[in-house]
């Protein structure tokens, strides 16, 4: 963006110093009072934001209890159909086993697809609320992934990340993680978005080339330090999983457990493990550059490439969707080349509504599923 020009007290101009396929993506002009930004920290672009909310949906912001709940009433200056709800709360809970424990109870009538409900516990839910809820999967963009340090002896090394990749049966992880609803992934894209190619997937499990090829290395590249999120069995079972496949061919894994809040401190403190398990969800509309840019937001491995570089900004400057799907997809292959991270799973993803909710229709995406909270309405 190269200026703002305003024309008056509703309008304004945008100029920009050279052409940005997102140009007029909603996100990127956030229009906002004075107020919602008490002190402007471009290094914490959102500090302050909690303090005084606003927003312009069909339900505004009352009030907060940190930790515990956020709750919204109907928005009188709404402009779209009158919802039907009176009011919508948020609960937030510690672990999985709290927000299954509440909807179980009745304390607590939904979960979305961001809820953090993991597929693997779908069959118990399933049996324990049949009568009284629905509960819906289908294939979406939750990238599964180990995230690597470049600067670790044996993972700055392609062939070192390649047995990696080979080391791991993904079918098998996704039905020990997620109960096999989740797809393989061998790539950056899932199957949806415009960048995935089926020619373009990295290397299949091979676990005799993955032994081979650490045969050759020493152990201070072999050894490896994997971390992974407390408070979700399926990154339990997915790092137990995970740590005795890359030992069965050679590597040296020790196994960790932390706070996810304190995972990513250490990620952007560059004080992480070497791996690091956690998944991540891909827009529809996602490029990569955050995490495959040299100095990329997300890029917390230190991984750099002059070429992919170059493709992030020739994407960013391209227009027509077709070339930007051929881009996407040469960023994809490139990816699938160098392995700057290893793809894992790309997890379903699963939400819970009480059978008498209507207008719940979630979208398998990073879309909320109160996209159509004005919608929502309760069975008479």
């Amino acid at each position: 963006m190269k200026a703002i020009d305003v024309q008056g007290p509703s309008t304004f101009d945008v100029r920009w110093g050279e052409p940005f396929a997102d140009y007029q993506a909603p996100r990127v002009h956030a229009v906002l009072p004075q107020h919602a930004y008490p002190k402007p920290n471009p290094a914490r672009p959102f500090t302050g934001m909690q303090r005084a909310p606003l927003g312009n949906g069909p339900f505004r912001f009352v009030s907060r209890v940190p930790g515990q709940s956020v709750h919204f009433e109907r928005n009188p200056y709404w402009r779209g159909p009158r919802p039907a709800l009176d009011r919508i709360i948020f609960r937030i809970f510690p672990s999985e086993d709290g927000f299954e424990a509440a909807l179980a109870t009745g304390a607590i009538h939904a979960l979305g697809e961001a809820s953090g409900l993991t597929p693997d516990r779908v069959r118990a839910l399933k049996d324990r609320l049949a009568p009284s809820h629905d509960v819906l999967s289908a294939p979406g963009g939750v990238l599964l992934h180990l995230d690597l340090r470049h600067d670790h002896p044996g993972l700055a090394h392609r062939a070192v990340r390649e047995a990696l990749l080979q080391a791991i049966d993904r079918p098998a992880l996704a039905q020990v993680t997620y109960d096999g609803l989740a797809t393989p992934a061998e790539g950056l894209f899932p199957p949806r978005h415009p960048g995935f190619s089926a020619a373009a997937q990295a290397k299949g499990y091979d676990p005799k080339a993955a032994t081979a090829a650490m045969k050759t290395r020493s152990a201070k590249e072999r050894r490896l330090t994997l971390a992974i999120g407390s408070g979700s069995g399926a990154a339990a079972r997915a790092g137990a999983f995970i740590q005795a496949a890359l030992n069965e061919v050679g590597f040296d894994v020790d196994l960790r457990t932390a706070p996810m809040s304190t995972l990513f401190s250490q990620m952007r403190a560059g004080q992480h493990a070497p791996l690091v398990l956690y998944a991540w969800r891909v827009r529809p509309d996602w490029d990569g550059a955050s995490v495959l840019a040299t100095g990329g937001r997300q890029n917390y491995g230190g991984y750099s490439s002059a070429a992919m570089d170059a493709d992030l900004r020739r994407l960013k400057g391209t227009l027509d969707p077709s070339a930007r799907a051929a881009l996407l997809q040469r960023i994809g292959a490139r990816f699938s080349e160098e392995l700057p991270a290893i793809p894992l799973l790309f997890r379903h993803t699963v939400s819970v509504r009480p059978k008498a909710l209507e207008g719940w229709r979630p979208t398998g995406t990073v879309t909320p599923v109160t996209w159509s909270a004005e919608s929502w309405r309760w069975r008479r």
